[in-house]
């Protein structure tokens, strides 16, 4: 059995269909998570734009692992992308327009509230369940259908 962790380089539409897939993962199970967070704990809203910058962290780390790097060092390095993209996120929804979404400035080491250590942290974690949703999600696009249809050839 052919194990898939990269993308394929054929079929772009099938590629196309898997970045659209990733993405969307990233999106609705990042706010689903967080909703099921905040309405156990802080009974505070989910805000879409989270969703976004989750959905553009699924598709770094699945172009990412593509790359000839120990997953460690990926799971780094989509920590890194995530806390810059938060980063951005922040300065632009939180600082600029004041719309409140997250606030780190009471966490240790925070900088201007909208990145801090320990989410840094969290999301080189978060990293490694992501680039296995990715992997799995190559399977379930590539493998299922070409593997069938390999079959019956």
């Amino acid at each position: 059995m052919k194990r898939y962790t990269t993308l394929p380089s054929r079929e772009p539409l099938s590629v196309f269909s898997l970045c659209a897939i990733s993405f969307s993962f990233g999106f609705f199970s990042y706010l689903g998570i967080e909703k099921l967070y905040k309405g156990l704990i802080s009974h505070s809203p989910t805000h879409w734009s989270m969703g976004l910058v989750s959905g553009l962290a699924f598709l770094f780390l699945l172009v990412l692992d593509e790359k000839k790097l120990p997953l460690p060092v990926k799971a780094l390095l989509g920590g890194i992308f995530i806390t810059l993209l938060e980063l951005l996120a922040g300065i632009i929804l939180n600082l600029h327009y004041h719309m409140g979404v997250w606030d780190y400035s009471k966490s240790f080491g925070d900088f201007n509230g909208q990145i801090c250590p320990l989410f840094s942290l969290i999301w080189c974690f978060a990293s490694f369940a992501v680039i296995a949703t990715n992997r799995l999600l190559i399977r379930l696009v590539f493998c299922t259908s070409h593997e069938k249809k390999s079959h019956h050839s």
